[in-house]
C-alpha cells in the first residue's frame, strides 16, 4: 500500500462535541472513506471555524509515531489522509491547552 512518510505532527479541526467520541474512538470519516489531516494549526483551524470561534478543537495528531507503529498515511496536496487514526496517537494534552487558551482569549 502507498503509504508517505509524515511530519512530525499534523492537525485535526473539528467540531467541539466530536471531542468525547475521538477520544474513546479515534479519527476516521465516515462520508469518504479518508480523514485528512493539515500540516499546521492555522489550516486546521480553518476547518474547525466554520462552526464558530468557540465551538471547535484542533487535535495535534502524533503522525510519525502513528506512521512507525503502521498507521498508513497518503499524502495529497497539502494535507495527509488516512483511513483511520487511533485515540492513543492524538496529544490530548496539546488539544485541551489549546482549547483552554482560546477559551480564555475569547472572555
Amino acid at each position: 500500500e502507498n503509504s508517505e512518510i509524515p511530519p512530525l505532527y499534523l492537525f485535526y479541526g473539528t467540531h467541539i462535541n466530536n471531542m468525547a467520541s475521538i477520544y474513546v474512538r479515534g479519527i476516521e470519516d465516515r462520508n469518504s472513506g479518508w480523514a485528512f489531516f493539515a500540516r499546521d494549526i492555522k489550516t486546521a483551524s480553518s476547518y474547525g471555524e466554520r462552526w464558530g470561534a468557540g465551538d471547535y478543537v484542533i487535535f495535534r495528531i502524533l503522525s510519525q509515531e502513528a506512521y512507525q507503529k503502521g498507521v498508513r498515511f497518503e499524502k495529497r496536496e497539502d494535507y495527509y489522509v488516512c483511513r483511520y487514526l487511533p485515540p492513543v496517537f492524538i496529544d490530548f494534552h496539546w488539544t485541551i491547552a489549546d482549547l483552554a487558551y482560546r477559551y480564555d482569549a475569547l472572555v
